[in-house]
């Protein structure tokens, strides 16, 4: 129970205290059998005996009367409770954060005994957090995770206890990549802290994060911004900056209102924010590097690049950091492209490539070889990456794996489809082991997936995968037939759909594709209207092959010669049918 108005802009107060309520007037009339430091969450009666009562509360554990709640015990738990269930002698709670702990119920005191073998389960998965320490405090630590939420301990670590009062469950799709809660302290009043949220809008808290309020401003400015950093401007004191996907917003009147504060920005994707000890401020961008704020112009202005970014890999010591790149324009409308890259991965333009915005939500980190729209779907993208295909359903915005039974550490060259039927998939590969050298008996492969791509498998009877593969095509007027371009074997050909492969090199002086491996051009392709197949060599220009013949088409004129016979003669010679329909006809003339 929880009744709560505003004394003014800094403080709650509560007309009643937290803890345990109790009607025996069916609720009309209550009072107070149990006074909690903080929230409580659920409170049970034992089965079969109703003076028996559990009560889980937000920062002192479990509370149990065996009086109908006349007098009670503290069982401590340490971690704030949000739920509680009593199943025979067998007790759960649920914890912001830690799991569910289950402990037995003591049948002489009704004494709670946890068990370590049924608690913290299951154990959660934390993806992000965010840890800050109050500089006026050194025990008080503040803490964001996914998932969980928000945290305070007042012991140096030694408990914590959530501090999620009136904030929103907030479920980013990448945690790996997207923010989920973000928070920054006031350094003069470190009781006021403003949170940020993936979405879910802008919050404030006077008492450390005790109770957290709305802080979106005038007409929700700040509702559904997805906000990365938030900075707390010391001077001037009501000053405040957030880092959003959409750029960087202010208030100066401490978030009654909120402006979009980014002229000047090459980009809008804002991942960080700083504001030095003289009052400048720094941005960093997705893409674009930092920018620095002019205030003698009211914008912001890019800084120069980073020097020698990205020369090594440091992965590879020996090796230059690769820079693929791979294009697609949306097949209907000009202004959507796309692009996908290494090391910063994929990119969205809908505006003909003049602003470009990060698509990466699911996208492992994994340079792009090749982009595919699916045939009658524009919505669905595949991607042939370092590691096999990904794909997304929704034109980019979120990616998947979706490469079940390719071997590891394939570079995907080439994808194509079945024109009948689009579930029928081709690719081939290069096997990227050793640093893409791959091994002495296997350098490629080439998969087929009848499911749509969720399962491939290997189709290479006939061929040497001693080599690398780099294009493959489906004939567009014979989708039985497949083209396929090796390393050094040139062109073969399938023509039972991929079930086996032989030679189609005839006329070729020079087999070897016109690729190093390593920075993949496009060394093969079929005309639109598929009558050529092209392959581009290795120092020998480019060939031609015809792959289909238009049949022929002639006009046939049938001219009917000369005759002295009367027509009614050659009526007969026609037939009955025949005869029915002329002579009509001719009964029709002589009356005319």
């Amino acid at each position: 129970m929880k009744i709560a108005f505003w004394v003014d802009n800094n403080n709650f107060t509560f007309t009643d205290p937290a803890g345990v309520y109790k009607s025996i007037d069916s609720g009309l009339t209550w009072s107070s059998v149990l006074n909690t430091t903080d929230k409580c969450r659920a409170i049970r009666i034992y089965p079969g005996n109703s003076s028996i009562l559990y009560a889980a509360t937000h920062a002192d554990g479990i509370f149990v009367s065996q009086n109908s709640g006349a007098t009670w015990t503290n069982y401590p738990m340490g971690y704030g409770l949000t739920s509680l269930d009593v199943q025979g002698d067998t007790i759960y709670v649920g914890t912001q954060g830690y799991g569910v702990y289950s402990g037995d119920i003591s049948v002489s005191d009704y004494s709670v005994t946890w068990q370590p073998s049924r608690s913290n389960k299951p154990i959660p998965e934390v993806f992000s957090m965010q840890i800050a320490i109050d500089p006026h405090d050194s025990n008080r630590i503040y803490v964001g995770a996914y998932p969980g939420g928000l945290f305070r301990s007042d012991d140096g670590g030694a408990t914590f206890y959530d501090k999620n009062f009136q904030t929103p469950s907030v479920i980013p799709d990448d945690p790996f990549r997207q923010g989920y809660y973000t928070y920054a302290l006031r350094t003069s009043n470190t009781s006021e802290i403003w949170l940020g949220t993936w979405g879910g809008g802008m919050f404030k808290s006077y008492d450390a994060m005790d109770h957290n309020v709305r802080a979106d401003g005038v007409g929700m400015t700040m509702m559904g911004k997805y906000i990365y950093e938030i900075v707390v401007s010391p001077n001037p004191p009501f000053t405040v900056y957030a880092a959003t996907e959409e750029g960087v917003f202010v208030t100066e009147d401490s978030g009654a209102t909120w402006s979009n504060f980014s002229i000047g920005l090459e980009s809008l994707q804002v991942r960080s924010l700083e504001l030095t000890a003289n009052g400048t401020l720094y941005c960093g961008t997705l893409g674009y590097g930092m920018h620095v704020f002019n205030t003698t112009l009211g914008q912001w202005k890019q800084l120069p690049p980073f020097s020698n970014l990205g020369n090594v890999w440091p992965i590879w010591n020996d090796r230059p950091s690769y820079q693929y790149s791979s294009l697609l324009f949306h097949p209907t409308d000009p202004n959507i492209v796309y692009i996908g890259t290494f090391p910063t991965g994929f990119f969205k333009s809908t505006d003909g490539g003049n602003t470009w915005f990060e698509s990466n939500t699911g996208w492992t980190n994994d340079g792009v070889f090749a982009l595919v729209n699916h045939p009658y779907n524009s919505y669905i993208i595949h991607a042939g990456t370092y590691n096999g295909v990904s794909r997304s359903l929704d034109e980019g915005a979120t990616w998947e794996r979706w490469d079940e039974g390719w071997p590891d550490e394939q570079w995907a060259f080439s994808i194509d489809f079945d024109s009948r039927n689009p579930e029928i998939m081709y690719a081939c590969s290069k096997n990227g082991e050793n640093e893409g050298t791959g091994t002495t008996d296997f350098r490629g492969t080439v998969v087929k997936s009848t499911d749509g791509g969720a399962h491939w498998f290997e189709i290479i009877n006939g061929l040497n995968v001693t080599q690398e593969f780099y294009k493959i095509i489906v004939d567009k007027h014979n989708p039985d037939t497949i083209y396929l371009a090796a390393q050094n074997d040139g062109v073969l050909i399938s023509y039972d759909m991929g079930g086996s492969w032989e030679s189609w090199t005839e006329g070729l002086t020079n087999r070897r594709a016109g690729t190093s491996g390593n920075n993949i051009a496009n060394p093969m392709a079929q005309s639109a209207d598929g009558l050529y197949l092209y392959f581009g060599t290795f120092g020998s220009g480019v060939f031609r092959r015809t792959t289909y013949i238009p049949p022929t088409t002639t006009t046939t004129t049938t001219t009917t010669p000369p005759t002295p016979f009367p027509m009614d003669m050659v009526i007969v010679v026609v037939g009955g049918a025949a005869v029915v329909i002329v002579v009509l006809v001719l009964i029709v003339r002589k009356r005319r």
